[in-house]
């Protein structure tokens, strides 16, 4: 902390900064009484000093070069995030809740998931580690475990039972990461029926459960970090994973339980591709060119999306997404926060509803007891509140039927 600053002080100094820069120097009631509201509750649960810690090493990525995601999940319904330059969408521009990132009624602690390049999230792991103390960082260990299908080939094998016969009875075990033996056992299941049938699928299948569930190798999480007050050692055992990387010996979960702060460095090759595309720009002539200008409401890339072609567009590439794009025809930035928050079970089942609304908005019709209308809401176009934060109630109070 700077000389004679408290955490919550240094906090608010950093807010009234980011109110400036984002808003001007006469920055509305609205934003003003959003500020204060979430100061209280993040200083009443104690948390300052993560908002700080979380700024601190964002800062470092922009202040040199290491691309950084706008924000993701709900961390981007926080105006101090906003304004700590943590996230990059403004909360009230769209209505976003921060009672959904924190809240006094369920004490948790916050999670700011944050993505960076993944050239550059090395760099800023190492940052934190010189900042905090080598001691006092290490990346967080997973541990797979033996599944039922492997339990039975691993059992198998050291019996000497043929590769053809171990096959036929692993393939008894239905697929998926959820399949156990004891539901596999369970009557009139296949397993079941040969176990009681045949002594040497009984007796391989008898050896392997106590086989299924023991940890079979460790690996290093693809995001998370622990940072301590103290040398790591006064809290958990420790391991080296080749020659420099120090890892945790507990999973992400007991790290939580122990009381330890987890951070999540998420490595995102689209920003890798963004940053380059950038690059490309600038080198051809337009050196002044920034990503943060780009228009949200361009016509010709609403039109590219329409017509499915979003190939490398972060959550919109998959074959399902592509044909919502071209059912529900993109033309503002409200279609595209809406079809994220409807593509998911549940809600997928209203998108061809939504895309009919938004070409009929005259279909549209309103419950007396529909919420306020967010700034976000635009009645003519078929949007939804509530679509931002992907509220399935709101869809089924607002869509006809």
């Amino acid at each position: 902390m700077p000389e004679g600053q408290t955490e919550a002080g240094y906090l608010r100094r950093l807010c009234e900064q980011g109110l400036q820069r984002r808003y001007g120097d006469d920055p509305s009631l609205e934003v003003r009484e959003r500020l204060e509201m979430e100061l209280a509750v993040i200083e009443e649960m104690g948390f300052p000093p993560y908002f700080l810690i979380v700024w601190d090493f964002v800062h470092y990525a922009k202040s040199n070069g290491i691309p950084v995601g706008p924000g993701r999940g709900s961390a981007a319904g926080s105006l101090v995030s906003y304004l700590l330059g943590i996230t990059d969408l403004d909360p009230l521009e769209y209505d976003l809740l921060f009672e959904r990132f924190l809240n006094p009624a369920r004490i948790s602690m916050p999670d700011i998931d944050i993505d960076f390049s993944v050239e550059g999230r090395e760099k800023v792991i190492e940052y934190v580690a010189q900042k905090y103390g080598r001691d006092r960082v290490a990346q967080i260990a997973t541990f797979g475990t033996i599944k039922a299908r492997q339990a039975i080939r691993d059992a198998a094998r050291v019996m000497d039972v043929p590769y053809n016969v171990a096959d036929r009875i692993a393939k008894l075990i239905p697929e998926g990461p959820k399949a156990t033996l004891a539901d596999s056992l369970k009557d009139k299941q296949d397993l079941r029926a040969e176990y009681d049938a045949d002594e040497l699928v009984k007796r391989v299948v008898d050896m392997a459960r106590p086989l299924e569930g023991l940890i079979r190798q460790d690996s290093i999480h693809a995001a998370g970090v622990v940072i301590s007050d103290r040398p790591l050692t006064e809290y958990l055992a420790l391991m080296q994973k080749g020659d420099a990387e120090v890892v945790t010996q507990v999973s992400m979960n007991d790290v939580e339980k122990l009381g330890l702060l987890k951070m999540d460095f998420l490595g995102l090759r689209n920003l890798d591709v963004i940053a380059s595309a950038v690059t490309i720009i600038k080198d051809s002539g337009r050196p002044d060119f920034e990503q943060e200008t780009i228009p949200l409401d361009d016509g010709k890339t609403y039109a590219m999306l329409a017509q499915g072609d979003s190939e490398g567009v972060f959550q919109f590439e998959s074959s399902g997404m592509r044909d919502a794009l071209r059912e529900v025809q993109p033309s503002v930035f409200e279609d595209l926060i809406a079809l994220v928050a409807l593509y998911r079970p549940g809600p997928m089942e209203f998108i061809p509803q939504y895309a009919r609304n938004k070409r009929n908005p005259e279909r549209i019709t309103y419950p007396r007891s529909a919420p306020r209308a967010g700034p976000a809401l635009h009645l003519r176009s078929g949007h939804l509140p509530g679509a931002a934060h992907g509220d399935r109630q709101a869809y089924r109070r607002l869509l006809p039927g």
